[in-house]
């Protein structure tokens, strides 16, 4: 639930996301509309911030993780009080270019899949095939990293809201950063669907995740004799990875996310336990005390059909994929050490 200041602020973003959404940008010949829409919608991410820090100075915390939090809502709604702007988003490409910007930057995004799910499902949006699919999410996914790289220097040319129109924001990526760019979305949407034609129709993933030593990973604990032996009870999630390595870093929160696991302390927990309290069914002194949780790795079969996006060739070797379309095949425990 969102208090009545963070819903203000849902309010802003949408207003933000929906003049990108009508916004006609003119490409040039070599330049698609994913990505032009990609780099205006990342360089005006900071036009958006300064806007509500004016209205909320000092009251609201400006950390990218929660900003990505209001982001979300922004686009996918709550399932509650806020619709999100996603049905105003007509072309397809840009669904799955701000999809996956905000899947993938965005914590605990399996919490509401109940909107997720609603989202790909309308408008025609599956019949984007992966690959293009994939396009999408490196176009945008690429170019928030150039823009967050270059953030300072960009900010240095002293551009306001009120001076610059998206057209103008364009511009300011000069046609040798725009070829850089197209090349390397080329290279990796490449390297991944080499990676998909090869084999057969499914890919091997792995997932890591803790959970309390009182639930069960799969869904009622036991293989045999287990109709549901195949579904993932507690962990489940919307990302999984095709590096085994990856998956145990995550299990142990050694890998992007705060290292808050790793020294046992309250401390380190607590500042990430409020926003987990106020959406999951579990008790405090559980979360807040790791001799209370259990980090596993867990491996799954994943049909290819199934995939939602694929960007295996950025350093987590991601997978997005809705868990009840992926099937468990094992899972161990690991060590916080």
């Amino acid at each position: 639930m969102f208090n009545l200041e963070e819903i203000k602020i849902i309010e802003i973003i949408q207003e933000y996301q929906i003049s990108l959404f009508k916004n006609k940008i003119k490409c040039k010949k070599n330049q698609t509309e994913s990505l032009a829409f990609s780099i205006a919608k990342t360089c005006s991410h900071v036009f958006m911030m300064e806007s509500i820090k004016a209205n909320f100075e000092y009251s609201v915390d400006y950390s990218l993780s929660k900003i990505r939090e209001y982001e979300f809502a922004a686009f996918f709604g709550n399932g509650l009080n806020i619709t999100g702007t996603h049905h105003a988003l007509k072309d397809p490409r840009k669904f799955w270019s701000m999809f996956a910007l905000l899947i993938t930057q965005t914590q605990y995004p399996s919490l509401h899949l109940k909107q997720i799910h609603e989202s790909v499902r309308i408008l025609d949006r599956m019949k984007v095939p992966l690959s293009g699919r994939n396009y999408a999410a490196y176009c945008l996914l690429l170019t928030d990293l150039f823009w967050n790289k270059n953030r300072n220097f960009l900010l240095d040319m002293n551009i306001t809201k009120s001076e610059v129109s998206l057209n103008d924001i364009l511009n300011i990526f000069n046609s040798d950063i725009t070829n850089l760019m197209n090349n390397l979305i080329e290279q990796h949407v490449d390297a991944t669907n080499r990676t998909l034609k090869n084999g057969s129709k499914s890919v091997t993933v792995y997932r890591g995740f803790d959970v309390s030593k009182r639930d069960d990973v799969r869904k009622n604990r036991y293989k045999r004799n287990n109709d549901e032996a195949h579904k993932q009870d507690a962990g489940a999630g919307i990302s999984y990875s095709y590096s085994k390595k990856v998956a145990h870093d995550f299990s142990t929160q050694k890998f992007g996310a705060p290292s808050f696991v790793l020294t046992n302390t309250i401390q380190d927990r607590v500042s990430h336990a409020s926003f987990l309290l106020k959406n999951l069914n579990i008790k405090t002194d559980d979360f807040l005390d790791v001799s209370e949780r259990t980090p596993y790795v867990a491996k799954f079969e994943l049909d290819k059909k199934d995939i939602l996006i694929d960007i295996s060739e950025f350093l987590e070797e991601e997978v997005i994929a809705f868990p009840s379309n992926i099937k468990l095949i094992d899972y161990r425990a690991v060590t916080y050490s």
